[in-house]
């Protein structure tokens, strides 16, 4: 975004000024966290996830993975890029653990190359997104240098500190990283799987993750002690003065399924949940006894459920499966609800309607996404004057200053936030967010 004073040059021809409507939103930060894939994925993956549930918008998180020497699958990157994060970080662990290894540089490796893939998103032209230098990387992810990046979930008080619920703590296995994605993970995720295993438990687990339906009965996949419906989960801590808004666009979106038990078919039905909503992991493992398919095929009746409800195409995908392998699941699918309904459910969806499309020709549109923006404040309108510079629309004017304005976010001292704005009666791409400094006045300090 450029603002400047253009008015003589507009008097004269040289340059083309008209009134547009421009639109600001503050919302909470877009973070990718990258994560080695190895062999211990499942804990690096858990640990990442309790990173996010200590931070303020930490739902939206996303975790990358990537290989012993750096590399990140291209359909990750592809859904990353659309994601769209305002910061690529690693954690300390994981650092630990790949120095002891010799593998230090792969993380950064990844790092950095996530970034170039994301940094021309909005423009050809824009700067590399916020990467904190190689250093700031490896501390804390939410205190990088003694600057601010992200706000800890701790800094509400009194806010937070009532009991929640969120993955169980010994769960190392594709149960407790699904577990953790989806109400979120507040306890430290141990490397020794102390789960009792109860077969029950886990369907009633599973079903209620594919579901949606909430964490009640199944102790030992969660830290509950107790039953306790009314309790909201470690994630619902982190969207304090936060609500999910979408921005509407052509055509639906379709919902996606990934079937398959690895890092990458984990984390990309994550990325695809935190861009457009209803991504949904089926590891392979889960289909595994007649009694779990049952859970697991019910679950997914419930994923057809709402995708009829609201419209949209189910594309089904694996990054570790062959699709003829994808195929034969979903035909076993329909046949457990066949038997489990045998007059089928009117108005509940079609499950003949799957498509199985390969990885690489899914689709990443830029339209209907979604983010957790501030209550309230996901679309403050103005009337602005721009000029037209050969195609490029420059602001004449300064914007309105932006302030968050709900009273338990002013409370908290430290907040950090992000500032996007747009032109929404144009097709054009927006600026990356607005860095902070660009905000003040040129000597003002940065409190």
């Amino acid at each position: 975004m450029k603002v400047c004073n253009r008015f003589l040059m507009a008097e004269r021809g040289w340059i083309d000024t008209k009134p547009v409507t421009a639109q600001m939103t503050l919302r909470a930060p877009r973070v990718a966290l990258v994560i080695p894939a190895g062999p211990d994925w499942h804990l690096a993956a858990r640990r990442a996830l309790h990173a996010a549930s200590q931070v303020w918008g930490g739902a939206g998180f996303v975790v990358v993975p990537y290989e012993d020497d750096g590399t990140v699958h291209a359909t990750l990157l592809a859904a990353v890029r659309e994601y769209d994060p305002d910061y690529v970080l690693r954690l300390r662990e994981d650092l630990v653990g790949s120095n002891e290894q010799g593998n230090s540089d792969a993380g950064e490796v990844a790092r950095q190359a996530i970034s170039a893939r994301c940094s021309d998103y909005r423009t050809a032209t824009a700067a590399s997104i916020a990467v904190p230098g190689l250093g700031d990387s490896r501390l804390s992810f939410f205190d990088a240098g003694g600057a601010s990046l992200l706000t800890a979930v701790a800094s509400f008080g009194e806010m937070v500190s009532s009991a929640s619920v969120g993955a169980a703590s010994g769960l190392n296995d594709c149960l407790g990283v699904a577990a953790a994605s989806t109400w979120g993970q507040a306890d430290q995720p141990i490397a020794t799987d102390t789960s009792d295993g109860d077969e029950k438990i886990r369907r009633r687990a599973v079903y209620a993750i594919l579901a949606g339906t909430p964490p009640n009965n199944i102790r030992g996949v969660t830290n509950l002690e107790c039953d306790d419906s009314n309790l909201w989960s470690d994630f619902a801590r982190t969207s304090i003065g936060l609500e999910a808004w979408s921005l509407l666009g052509p055509g639906p979106t379709p919902v996606l399924m990934v079937w398959g038990g690895s890092a990458a078919d984990f984390a990309l039905a994550m990325s695809w949940d935190r861009t457009y909503g209803q991504g949904t992991w089926i590891p392979d493992s889960w289909w595994s006894t007649a009694l779990m398919q049952e859970s697991v095929a019910l679950g997914l009746q419930r994923v057809v459920q709402r995708a009829g409800d609201i419209g949209r195409q189910i594309v089904v995908t694996s990054m570790s499966l062959d699709l003829d392998r994808v195929q034969s699941l979903l035909s076993e699918v329909t046949a457990r609800i066949a038997q489990a309904y045998p007059g089928g459910r009117a108005g509940e969806g079609d499950l003949s309607q799957f498509r199985v499309v390969a990885p690489q020709s899914l689709e990443f549109g830029r339209s209907n996404k979604w983010q957790y923006t501030v209550q309230g404040q996901y679309a403050t309108q103005w009337s602005e004057t721009v000029t037209d510079d050969g195609g490029s629309l420059e602001w004449e004017t300064l914007p309105p200053i932006p302030a968050v304005d709900l009273t338990e976010l002013r409370a908290v001292k430290r907040l950090s936030w992000q500032v996007e704005m747009s032109l929404p009666e144009h097709d054009i791409p927006g600026t990356r967010a607005v860095a902070t400094s660009a905000l003040l006045r040129r000597g003002e300090p940065l409190r």
